[in-house]
């Protein structure tokens, strides 16, 4: 394949950036083709001739150049060339949508209830006989060698002999040298009584 001379090439580079440019500047001053301001009624101004756009190389683009953009120029209608502004967001590379909504949140979940377990009770104590509500007086031993006992109970005095029941409650179930041992009965419990 042959290819174009390098000239014929920056030829066509100059035209094309000078009607880029003119479109452009049409484009950002509003300002619409001669023919469309006549039809509207307004004044209609000559067309201004081209100006002929330096090469790179610091040459002039050929004669006609010019005025193949001018041609062009004049055969587009800029009204056509401005996009919607919602087309021109649309096709914006560095206009992206605003990210989704979160998700809404969840609902916190019940409280869990902990139900402690119950605390093991300890086995009872083992029921115990009330203090004994008796002070002993003192002994009488008789001729026979029976001996009574004297006690007091609160303001009241008993007598009572080894084996004697108290109220229901209590047997004198023992006599020693240096105690008295009763039994109480709703419990069978012994309990002794020291003698000062």
């Amino acid at each position: 394949m042959k290819r174009a001379p390098a000239t014929t090439t920056r030829r066509w580079r100059s035209a094309l950036l000078a009607l880029v440019c003119a479109l452009a500047l049409a484009a950002v001053t509003g300002s619409s083709a001669p023919g469309d301001r006549a039809a509207r009624g307004e004044d209609a101004a000559p067309p201004r001739a081209a100006e002929p756009t330096p090469a790179r190389s610091g040459r002039a683009g050929p004669a006609g150049s010019g005025d193949e953009a001018e041609a062009l120029l004049a055969a587009l209608d800029p009204v056509l060339l401005v996009r919607p502004r919602t087309e021109r967001i649309a096709l914006d590379p560095f206009n992206e949508p605003p990210p989704p909504a979160p998700p809404p949140a969840a609902p916190p979940a019940p409280p869990v209830r902990v139900v402690a377990p119950a605390p093991v009770a300890a086995p009872p104590a083992p029921p115990q006989a009330p203090p004994l509500p008796f002070r002993y007086v003192g002994r009488l031993a008789d001729a026979n060698g029976v001996v009574r006992i004297f006690l007091a109970r609160g303001e009241t005095g008993l007598a009572v002999n080894v084996g004697d029941t108290i109220e229901g409650q209590y047997r004198v179930a023992e006599l020693g040298p240096r105690e008295i041992v009763f039994v109480y009965l709703p419990l069978d419990m012994r309990q002794p009584l020291v003698i000062e």
